[in-house]
């Protein structure tokens, strides 16, 4: 599992240098591998410390209202993928992948993200 999408799923929304900053300190001698000992009190510090503060939702949903130019409420996920690879701090496509198996509609596999707001705006902290 990625450091990131545990961090992610924990409401907590850090940058990307943030988050390198973070598997640099908890990553066991550049192995690639982060062992839960080192990982449990330096994710306790951050929740702690409310580090990497959620998104405000109202901007979050702006956000996504930009990517849905027709105003569908939701994003098709080649939509989806195109932008979190190819814009700003791109994602890989594992984290795309487990992103849209997380949120995406089981049914018709669209992602309404007003459904996902709440989930991705929780706070992270104690």
């Amino acid at each position: 599992v990625e450091i990131g999408t545990i961090i992610f799923s924990l409401g907590c929304f850090p940058s990307q240098a943030d988050l390198l900053d973070f598997i640099a300190e908890v990553e066991e001698d550049h192995s690639g591998y982060v062992h839960l000992d080192r990982f449990l009190p330096a994710m306790t510090k951050v929740l702690l410390e409310n580090k990497f503060p959620p998104i405000h939702e109202d901007v979050l949903l702006q956000a996504f209202e930009v990517l849905d130019k027709e105003q569908k409420g939701y994003l098709e996920p080649e939509e989806l993928t195109m932008y979190m690879t190819q814009e700003g701090e791109p994602f890989t496509q594992e984290e795309v992948d487990e992103m849209l198996t997380a949120h995406a509609d089981r049914e018709d596999h669209r992602i309404y993200y007003k459904d996902i707001l709440s989930q991705m705006t929780t706070d992270c902290g104690l």
